[in-house]
């Protein structure tokens, strides 16, 4: 959403063009299809496709409800009955989403396969102390030489 916004606002050479930019790129997105599945994401997260900010039929005017309550029950109901679908399609959707991610990461990264009795060295990361004044983010100590007893697959 931050780089259509900075696009925008680029090519209009103004920022009053924040809001529209980000409700067309909130639409987008959330009505894009998950990862390799023809299913919208909006479906399993809320039930419905979302419309867009100019679908709007004027000629059918809302009806006015009456009986608020019962209304809110009756929709409370649908939605508790079909709820546990929901959520449990959402799980497995996020969860193919982050090993599709996962796959795409490592599929770039240079493996090193180690066998038994290679040499190596072990980076950790080092805690930041307040009592001792030490900022240590982002910041790694080397320890070893360590000799690999076993392989355990994945560069470790």
């Amino acid at each position: 959403m931050n780089k259509s916004v900075n696009i925008a606002t680029e090519d209009r050479g103004t920022n009053d063009i924040f809001v529209p930019t980000r409700n067309a790129a909130g639409y987008a997105w959330n009505n894009a299809p998950v990862d390799g599945t023809d299913i919208l994401r909006t479906i399993p997260a809320i039930g419905r496709e979302l419309h867009f900010h100019l679908n709007i039929n004027l000629n059918a005017a809302s009806k006015l409800i009456q009986n608020n309550t019962q209304a809110v029950l009756d929709y409370l109901k649908l939605t508790d009955s079909n709820g546990h679908i929901s959520s449990s399609i959402l799980k497995i959707l996020i969860e193919d989403r982050r090993s599709a991610h996962v796959e795409r990461i490592n599929y770039s990264r240079n493996l090193v396969v180690l066998t038994a009795s290679d040499i190596v060295m072990a980076r950790t990361t080092i805690q930041s102390n307040l009592l001792k004044n030490k900022v240590s983010k982002l910041s790694y100590s080397i320890q070893g030489l360590y000799q690999i007893v076993r392989p355990t697959g994945f560069g470790s």
